[in-house]
């Protein structure tokens, strides 16, 4: 074998163990694994993939600034790492999170701003107001001068925007022989399709809102207990699908449970003689990396007052604070595993009742803010 065939093998033997290395290394280093120099180790690492609402907020990771949401930070040694969010004009967000061997973790942090805009969502005063149950409209009792009885209001689409451009509209009117605006409470049927208006201890009327009909009846017993009939049949079948561990299927079928949107988790409620914790269950599928079945949302002495209700998100729960008496309030958001509750307003209330839209950009309220006043639809803005 000739000199120059055997330089040229050389030189091919080397080129390929040096691409085999080189891919080797980036292989590994895709894989999570870097070189520790100090103790001459080839360790595996993690990823966290930061995303906040809005974006661009900056990222400090253990202290120092790694990134920019939405944004990711490789080459983590595994283990608990604090994470903090800052972005102008909102509260910092921040967790402490677990880093897993090739692995990628994900923050999603919801940014609540520090100084809320509130504006008028209707006009004309509402009492009562009920959130349907797939969150999509609401409906409330009204006096206004033009048309008074019940109005119902869509949360979804470019109509839900202000008062100038609301898609609130009535779904029956007072009639001479009957005020329905007086009513004192509206309960919806689980189909979203008949509206059970309570006048009195008394008077009922059920009103069918594909038609507008409506048939007055003495008791809510009956209607009230044919919807409990359907929702339970179809609970049951929803959660047969769900590997529900035993000792929470009651709950989990229970109809008063409060299911998140997502109807992936649902809100309980588990107490001893001082306190009541404020649990979630979740069935996320498959589970995020770091995810738990089970989160302690918050542990309250038995004796607090506080309305619990789920965020459009079914990442974090609305609390609402409520003075009857000085008609005052806080609403505040927290997240499902007890981190980052966050005042977003406090002030003039009329009620506990607190929605957020199902886009999650504004949060509704009832409050009057001059006195002598009926109370009217407000929302707050989270963008």
């Amino acid at each position: 074998m000739s000199l120059l065939k055997e330089k040229h093998i050389l030189y091919s033997l080397i080129t390929f163990l040096i691409l085999l290395v080189v891919t080797l290394v980036v292989m590994g280093w895709s894989m999570g694994y870097r070189f520790n120099w100090r103790e001459k180790s080839l360790n595996s690492t993690g990823m966290i993939a930061f995303n906040s609402l809005p974006v661009g907020a900056k990222v400090s990771l253990d202290g120092e600034v790694a990134s920019v949401t939405n944004g990711s930070v490789s080459g983590i040694v595994p283990g608990k790492h604090h994470v903090q969010l800052i972005k102008d004009g909102y509260t910092p967000w921040e967790k402490d999170i677990e880093v897993f061997p090739q692995l990628v973790t994900e923050v999603n942090a919801l940014l609540i701003p520090i100084s809320s805009r509130i504006e008028p969502l209707i006009s004309g005063g509402a009492r009562y107001p009920v959130l349907s149950p797939s969150r999509g409209r609401l409906v409330y009792f009204t006096q206004n001068g033009k048309y008074p009885g019940i109005w119902g209001l869509s949360l979804t689409g470019q109509p839900f925007l202000n008062i100038f451009k609301t898609s609130a509209s009535p779904l029956i009117k007072d009639i001479p022989t009957v005020k329905f605006s007086n009513g004192e409470e509206l309960i919806w049927s689980p189909q979203e399709d008949e509206l059970l208006v309570k006048m009195n201890d008394s008077g009922y009327f059920l009103i069918d809102l594909r038609s507008s009909d409506y048939q007055a009846t003495s008791s809510s017993e009956p209607t009230i207990a044919r919807w409990e009939e359907t929702l339970l049949k179809k609970r049951a079948a929803f959660v047969e699908n769900l590997k529900i561990p035993e000792y929470l299927i009651p709950m989990a079928s229970d109809s008063d449970t409060l299911w998140s949107p997502n109807e992936q988790r649902f809100l309980y409620v588990k107490q001893d003689d001082d306190y009541i914790e404020y649990r979630v269950a979740n069935f996320e599928q498959p589970l995020a990396v770091g995810g738990q079945q089970e989160y302690v949302s918050l542990r309250l002495h038995k004796d607090t007052d506080l309305a619990v209700n789920w965020y459009s998100d079914s990442n974090h729960l609305i609390l609402v604070s409520y003075d009857e008496v000085g008609q005052t309030g806080t609403i505040e958001l927290i997240e499902i595993d007890g981190s980052n509750r966050s005042e977003v307003y406090s002030g003039n209330m009329s009620s506990s009742a607190v929605y957020s839209n199902p886009s999650g950009d504004r949060l509704i309220f009832l409050a009057s803010f001059k006195n002598n006043t009926v109370p009217d639809l407000y929302t707050i803005s989270l963008r």
